[in-house]
């Protein structure tokens, strides 16, 4: 902190408000945001700490630093940032999808007087402010539609930390899901179009491919053109012989389908509802097109360019009459559900994943899984979700 800014402090009057400025590093990139200044929410420009004759941009976000503490006794104190949730500014500006993904990331905040920013009376070069502080983004406390709150912790504040530096919970995937496609690291190396080739007669030869999709909680995600297939999926009737390929439409013309999660003789007492333990009710979804309306809920699959790569996979509709508006990542009318639940049996349906029907391409997965299939190397046990 220099003497200048000490002594504007000191006064009787302060003549300039203080000015909060954060710089978020995630990802290798910095990005600079402030809680707004002007009513029009304005960007602000200020001096770069280390090479002064940079100047840097502060894009206006609404958001809220609070909960800092200096003692000299006791643990260091664990402020709260909390950033608006109204729009997709934040999240399109970052590229991110999920708040989660910013655990781990730097974030450092500056404070200054308004006179002090570039383009002001007061600018100097160096740049005038008080002492920047670094923390940690260290967890999301809380995600409504309204806000976000991260808690920030300093880079000094080694709670928690263990050696070696895994805390070993053995229940949750330590990798990224798709991770070694899209983004060139860890070990989950399931593809980006989740695609899985598979013959009837376990060989090289004569293969179909498939597209195994399932959402966070396992549930299988198939097109709704093959559920409609009254030869793929029958109405359910008592007194069948279903196997764990098998599909079924319950009731009759009600557009609900189930797989069978076990091989029996259907009843009245083991009819396709949930809770029964013999069926498992499906999801469905269409291809997209552009010139279609989609509503809350709607699922459809479509492409979209992930580092360089194509992500072809499941979305969920967060808007009501959505046309012409492609699915992506920073999409404020989609959401990704196509997603892993980090767990084994996550693992397990994907690379273990067998066609209900393995003599023409296209098959959902049944059930039923080939055990001998081998998991990826590594993954378990793990830190927690990623």
């Amino acid at each position: 902190m220099t003497n200048l800014i000490a002594t504007d402090l000191q006064g009787q009057e302060v003549d300039s408000p203080i000015i909060d400025l954060f710089e978020l590093t995630f990802g290798g990139s910095t990005y600079y945001f402030h809680p707004g200044v002007e009513e029009d929410l304005s960007t602000v420009q200020f001096r770069d700490k280390d090479a002064p004759s940079n100047i840097r941009t502060y894009t206006a976000i609404p958001m809220v630093f609070d909960g800092m503490e200096v003692s000299s006794a006791g643990a260091p104190s664990r402020p709260t940032l909390t950033v608006a949730n109204v729009t997709t500014a934040f999240t399109d500006t970052l590229g991110i999808s999920s708040y989660k993904k910013l655990v781990g990331a730097t974030l450092v905040r500056r404070q200054t007087l308004q006179k002090y920013l570039y383009g002001e009376s007061g600018d100097a070069n160096p740049p005038i402010e008080l002492n920047s502080v670094k923390y940690k983004i260290d967890r999301v406390a809380q995600e409504t539609n309204i806000a976000v709150s991260f808690e920030l912790a300093v880079v000094y504040d080694l709670e928690g930390i263990t050696l070696p530096r895994r805390v070993i919970v053995g229940k949750f995937c330590s990798w990224m899901y798709q991770g070694h496609a899209l983004y060139g690291k860890g070990g989950c190396t399931w593809k980006p179009d989740s695609s899985v080739s598979e013959s009837p007669t376990r060989s090289y030869s004569n293969l179909f491919e498939h597209n195994f999709f399932f959402d966070e909680d396992d549930t299988p995600l198939i097109l709704n053109t093959w559920l409609s297939n009254s030869s793929n999926a029958p109405d359910w009737a008592t007194g069948q012989d279903y196997t764990q390929a098998s599909f079924v439409e319950y009731p009759s013309g009600s557009g609900n389908y189930y797989r069978a999660e076990k091989a029996h003789t259907s009843s009245n007492s083991n009819d396709p509802t949930d809770g029964t333990g013999h069926w498992l009710k499906v999801k469905s979804y269409s291809t997209y097109n552009s010139s279609s309306f989609y509503g809350n809920g709607a699922l459809v699959r479509a492409s979209t360019t992930v580092n360089g790569q194509t992500l072809d996979t499941i979305w969920r509709c967060i808007g009501s009459g959505v046309q012409n508006k492609a699915p992506s990542l920073s999409s404020e009318y989609w959401e990704r559900e196509e997603l892993c639940g980090k767990k084994l049996s996550s693992c397990k349906c994907r690379f273990q994943g067998i066609a209900a029907v393995n003599t023409a391409a296209g098959s959902p997965p049944a059930s039923k899984k080939h055990t001998k299939a081998t998991l990826p190397f590594g993954a378990y046990p793990g830190a927690g979700r990623f």
